[in-house]
């Protein structure tokens, strides 16, 4: 349930809601920002939120809930003469804690509801940001932290190490409690960009209430793209990517999963030529030959037509199948009795028509694409290509035409897609030469390359169906970034945008033993492991069943 497909709704519910809570309840309205923010007495929510399902709607009971609780404990703003912004960052979180604390005293079923959005741990690292998060689970009751400053700020906010009293009351003890934790950050000399922060968990507000003057340096919550909402097209939807005009680079946001939140426009992406992609790779200029894939192709056609062709809408009578035809026994029944014309055709025969769409089909070339592949003599950079051309044969049978593209990145400042075969093209003897050219390089940043790929298929229109579908050996990784959980995580969250707005994506992945990763990115059904050519044709059938 989210506000992006069913606003009203959503808006009406909470507006019955709020007013169980505390009165009078803040006014509420649905933004393209991504983050919730306070504006007087006016509530702004994101039109969807960071989860679906029966989740979407528990988010946005907690968010809401959160607005209250600030409209009805917190002073109407805060002064920030004096403080560092590392202090007001902290303040902040400690303001946060103490209107929900002063809250659970008196609702104490609001725990729970907000409680279950702080998953932060020792094991998420000790910078400031998780330290944040941290100590914001630890004061809405959750388990002790080895981490002595976040003892320290559960007993400046309650007065004792278990919290069972009150939370300070006075803004000036409040004020003095986030000075000291932030001085004691900065003996730590942790590092803070007061630019690129985002409060969290996700359900909180971006805390632009408490600093009127503008003196708080978190940026202004904005949509998830880079262009204000005012000033975008009204066919670009939120989400999409703002483009430099002087350059062809495209910034995308990115899904922090310590803060449960997007940084906006965090990565850079750009399309280069795949003419410049470098010569053949050896193994490609071995396999020239072209072996005979005619049994393979006819096997895929088939699996295409049984499951990427549109449902059939109309049906055709028959002399033999497998469905009887009621229509047509009933036209029977009366032939006899009137002494008509018997037809022996009363089965049905489906009539499948093709669907019209665009399918891009993503070929991960990062640095472990130079591995050989299963028990086959090619690379699974070889492999990907093959399998690509295979697919982007067979796709128009079905009425889908398909981009061909190669991927790497060298942090999120250069995440790189050549563009092998763009929509319209034919998989020509040009396109199979681009193909070979791609080479093993770099690492692998799926988030920013499924966004881009959404982007462009945006444009097909409502009629259209549009596919993803990643070609890669799995996991995904880069060199700025040392969480494992992080990037799938972002991937995951990339997959649930471009489902919004009626994009699916897909994987066939190459390494068997990063299945279940790829699995908890783009969802069982939507995964097949290849381990040879051969298995193609069923993976795809099963991708089309899902």
């Amino acid at each position: 349930m989210g506000a992006g497909a069913a606003g009203e709704p959503v808006r009406l519910a909470l507006e019955r809601y709020l007013p169980l809570l505390w009165s009078p309840a803040p006014r509420l309205r649905f933004d393209a920002a991504p983050t919730p923010f306070m504006v007087g007495a006016t509530l702004h929510l994101p039109p969807a939120p960071p989860c679906d399902g029966a989740q979407a709607w528990a988010w946005y009971r907690a968010a809401a809930a959160h607005g209250a609780a600030h409209r009805t404990y917190s002073p109407p703003h805060f002064d920030a003469q004096g403080l560092r912004p590392i202090a007001r960052a902290v303040l902040g979180l400690l303001e946060d804690a103490r209107v929900e604390a002063l809250a659970c005293h008196e609702l104490p079923g609001l725990r729970a509801l907000w409680a279950r959005w702080h998953v932060a741990t020792p094991d998420d690292g000790d910078g400031f940001e998780t330290l944040l998060l941290r100590l914001a689970r630890r004061l809405i009751g959750g388990p002790p932290d080895p981490h002595p400053w976040v003892e320290k700020g559960r007993r400046l906010l309650f007065g004792d190490a278990g919290g069972a009293s009150l939370p300070v009351l006075r803004v000036e003890d409040l004020r003095a409690a986030a000075t000291r934790l932030g001085n004691d950050i900065g003996q730590m000399r942790l590092g803070f960009n007061p630019r690129l922060y985002v409060p969290g968990p996700s359900y909180r507000d971006d805390h632009r209430w408490m600093w009127p003057s503008g003196a708080d340096p978190a940026p202004t919550a904005v949509a998830e793209d880079t262009e204000p909402a005012a000033t975008r097209k009204p066919s670009q939807p939120a989400g999409e990517a703002t483009v430099e005009a002087s350059s062809a680079e495209h910034r995308y946001p990115e899904w922090d999963r310590a803060i449960g939140r997007h940084r906006a426009a965090w990565c850079s992406v750009r399309e280069v030529d795949a003419d410049h992609a470098g010569s053949p790779t050896a193994d490609a200029a071995a396999e020239s030959g072209e072996p005979d894939t005619s049994a393979l192709e006819a096997a895929l056609r088939r699996a295409l037509r049984h499951g990427w062709a549109a449902p059939a809408r109309n049906r055709q009578s028959a002399a033999d199948g497998d469905h009887l035809d009621l229509d047509a026994l009933i036209r029977t029944a009366i032939a006899r009795r009137t002494g008509g014309a018997l037809d022996a055709r009363i089965y049905r025969q489906p009539q499948r028509r093709p669907r019209h769409g665009r399918a891009v089909m993503l070929i991960d070339r990062s640095r472990s694409s130079a591995e050989p592949w299963a028990a086959t003599t090619l690379t699974r950079l070889a492999a990907a290509g093959t399998i690509a051309a295979l697919l982007a044969r067979q796709l128009p049978s079905v009425g889908i035409d398909c981009a061909i593209v190669g991927f790497s990145s060298n942090g999120r400042h250069d995440v790189r897609l050549q563009f092998v075969k763009d929509f319209g093209a034919p998989v020509d003897a040009d396109a199979i030469a681009a193909l070979r050219r791609l080479r093993s390089s770099g690492s692998t940043r799926v988030g920013a390359v499924i966004r881009h790929a959404a982007a462009r298929l945006a444009g097909c229109g409502a009629a259209q169906r549009g596919d993803i579908v990643l070609i890669t050996d799995g996991e995904p990784h880069d060199i700025d970034v040392h969480d494992s959980r992080y990037l799938p995580e972002d991937a995951r969250q990339a997959v649930l945008q471009a489902r919004r707005r009626g994009i699916r994506v897909s994987c066939l992945v190459l390494d068997r033993s990063t299945a279940a990763l790829v699995r908890g990115m783009v969802g069982a059904p939507r995964t097949a492991v290849l381990g040879a050519l051969e298995d193609l044709p069923s993976g795809v059938r099963r991708l089309a069943a899902a």
